[in-house]
């Protein structure tokens, strides 16, 4: 995938290479490459960058295999909620297959013959909320069974006067903490909660301070990225220039989520 490779324009230098070749039951596939797996033929096929886009689209139109797996990016896909990828490869390269599964967008989707199976695990605030899965493929139903993660490491709590003495803070032992502030009549019993938390063995804190915040809004952080977008694209469509509109918001849209996934 795009985030094991240090390199933009290559995969030549990848992680899984460089860390994971002395493991005998791990396959790293370098190479777009059909493999048989208990007689069905699978496309496997890895990050598409600038240096193997064509041979990997040829592939992509020629490979002899049902099902097809790989990391992509598809114009058209649901980036997060309210957001749709504005560029990438056109789905029409892989409509010859019976099913694509695919990495790299954090939240589960589908659309034409592709499904996208989301993140395994919790990896930005944009995935909160979101319930995580690791996938199994039967080779003889051609099924893709999930697999739910019960863990989290993202996870807001609301204090509302809440007694410290009965506050079950070990629950957020190794989470990362946003802690809404509704309200706060008494400072001395709000230090003795955030003292209990904070020796909880937390990993990271932010305190937000707002008595009329509630459970469906959000400070913009990256939960909810249509919240923040909202803002920018009125800011475009007050601004006075020249250039296209849609375009700048798509532009800004692109940024803001290289943003989020690299926090």
């Amino acid at each position: 995938g795009n985030h094991d490779t240090y390199f933009k324009n290559t995969n030549e230098v990848n992680s899984p290479d460089l860390l994971l070749f002395e493991s005998d039951n791990i396959n790293v596939i370098q190479e777009p490459e059909v493999k048989n797996y208990d007689g069905l033929d699978i496309a496997l096929v890895p990050w598409i960058n600038s240096e193997n886009y064509a041979d990997s689209v040829e592939f992509l139109m020629s490979a002899n295999a049902a099902i097809c797996m790989g990391h992509f990016e598809f114009e058209g896909a649901l980036m997060m909620p309210g957001m749709t990828c504005q560029h990438g490869l056109d789905h029409s390269y892989v409509s010859r297959y019976e099913k694509v599964y695919s990495g790299h967008f954090h939240q589960k989707s589908e659309f034409a013959n592709i499904k996208y199976l989301g993140s395994q695990m919790q990896f930005t605030w944009s995935d909160f909320g979101d319930n995580k899965y690791f996938h199994i493929f039967d080779t003889d139903t051609r099924e893709m069974l999930p697999v739910a993660n019960p863990l989290t490491i993202f996870e807001k709590i609301f204090y509302e006067d809440t007694p410290s003495a009965t506050f079950k803070a070990h629950e957020y032992s190794g989470k990362i903490i946003k802690l809404f502030v509704r309200s706060r009549k008494s400072q001395l019993e709000y230090d003795k909660f955030l003292d209990k938390l904070l020796k909880a063995g937390i990993i990271d804190l932010k305190v937000v301070e707002n008595t009329e915040i509630n459970d469906r809004e959000v400070d913009l952080d990256g939960e909810k990225i249509e919240d923040t977008l909202t803002l920018l694209n009125k800011y475009i469509e007050d601004s006075d220039f020249e250039l296209e509109k849609e375009r700048v918001k798509g532009l800004l849209k692109e940024v803001y989520l290289e943003a989020c996934e690299a926090e």
